[in-house]
């Protein structure tokens, strides 16, 4: 099994918000060349696209390996 395709969903979460604070929630979806999927949150602190741009980055490490093995990833 290998990790064929890796996306981002942000999701506003306009409950948690503070005063003039928003907090976002981030997602990941995981699909494999099996048709298995997986899902993930990497959501962090208040700071969305900065971590957006790390997901991005790090999907190109990712793609072909196993998603059975996540230390290694």
């Amino acid at each position: 099994m290998k990790i064929m395709d890796v996306k981002t969903f942000l999701v506003g979460n306009p409950w948690k918000n503070w005063i003039f604070i928003k907090k976002n929630w981030i997602f990941i979806k995981v699909y494999t060349d099996e048709g298995i999927t997986g899902l993930g949150e990497a959501t962090g602190g208040l700071a969305t696209k900065p971590i957006l741009g790390d997901v991005e980055e790090l999907v190109r490490f990712v793609i072909g390996e196993d998603p059975r093995h996540p230390d290694k990833l």
